[in-house]
């Protein structure tokens, strides 16, 4: 691609960060495929759970959320809401959260993937920014057999990658660092730059809150090393990231479909996804897979509708699991 034909402020983040990370060597950035279910099993890992990783866990508590919401607000959402108000208010944002799931699964399977989901090191895994409610479909509800991928490597925090267990081609250019992106030239389309500062008592990102789930996840990660031990520990990180309001324009347009979102006959629905409610806790129906008695064992041996992930290393502390 052409940087000419980029906007001058993306143009400046850019080169921000390829700037530093070519004269510091201290960044690399990746990209790869990997399948949905592989990527589950890296974000929803639980070892402290036998039915559920934290992903289940997570869209449970915001469905029963929702089921308690006041209706006046889901008809303010659906009527009279615009984009710029999603995000201000818990619960008009918990309703846009919803809204965002239905409308990307529909989006996802008319269009396929468009803008690659960038991973980042949180402790002792991995989180996805942006591209947060995103995994919830392409990895849990309808699991793409290949997700494009991107991760800025910072051999300080992760010195054992994940990438390094899959086929990855390193982007040393900011054109092809431009190249993952179809919708680069949206009007929507930003790229950010930030400076990042790690310290033994927590993390700045100047005030710019879409860079504080790296932030955060980084800081994890120093405390996984204990590399966060002196009292005068200090880590500068330039990161890289991007967002976009496409979706948000595509949304804005198809809130009728806001219906789709329903509690019916004990079940809960997001369009076409079925869930039900065991143990206080809503299964999608394609996880909901418990044995019928203490004699039925099948359930353990089907892998495509395995509901937990095995702990291999139980000498692990309840500490150290945390992190």
């Amino acid at each position: 691609m052409y940087l000419s034909s980029i906007n001058s402020k993306n143009l400046e983040a850019l080169h921000k960060f390829f700037d530093w990370s070519n004269r510091t060597g201290r960044a690399k950035v990746v990209k790869f495929e990997s399948s949905g279910k592989q990527l589950r099993s890296l974000f929803d890992a639980d070892p402290k759970s036998v039915t559920h990783g934290d992903m289940i866990k997570l869209l449970s508590a915001k469905i029963e959320r929702f089921r308690n919401m006041d209706p006046h607000t889901v008809d303010y959402f659906i009527n009279r809401s615009m984009p710029r108000e999603w995000t201000g208010d818990t619960d008009v944002y918990l309703c846009y959260q919803f809204f965002k799931l239905l409308w990307l699964s529909k989006d996802i399977k008319l269009n396929g993937q468009e803008a690659p989901i960038q991973l980042y090191t949180s402790g002792r895994g991995y989180q996805s920014h942006p591209g947060s409610d995103k995994k919830y479909i392409i990895t849990l509800l309808q699991p793409l057999d290949v997700v494009r991928c991107f991760y800025i490597w910072y051999p300080e925090l992760d010195q054992t990658p994940w990438h390094w267990t899959q086929p990855y081609t390193e982007v040393d250019t900011p054109e092809e660092f431009c190249d993952m992106f179809p919708q680069i030239k949206h009007d929507t389309f930003e790229l950010e730059h930030c400076d990042v500062t790690l310290t033994r008592e927590g993390v700045d990102f100047g005030g710019n809150f879409h860079f504080k789930p790296f932030a955060t996840g980084a800081h994890k990660a120093c405390v996984k090393f204990r590399r966060n031990l002196h009292s005068d520990f200090k880590l500068e990180l330039p990161h890289l990231s991007y967002r976009d309001g496409v979706h948000r324009m595509g949304m804005f347009k198809d809130k009728s479909i806001f219906k789709e979102i329903r509690f019916e006959n004990d079940n809960f629905y997001l369009g076409d996804f079925k869930f039900i409610q065991y143990n206080n806790l809503w299964y999608p129906e394609q996880y909901y897979n418990f044995p019928e008695s203490l004699h039925d064992t099948n359930h353990k041996y089907d892998s495509n509708r395995s509901l937990h992930f095995s702990n291999t290393r139980s000498c692990i502390s309840t500490h150290r699991r945390n992190q």
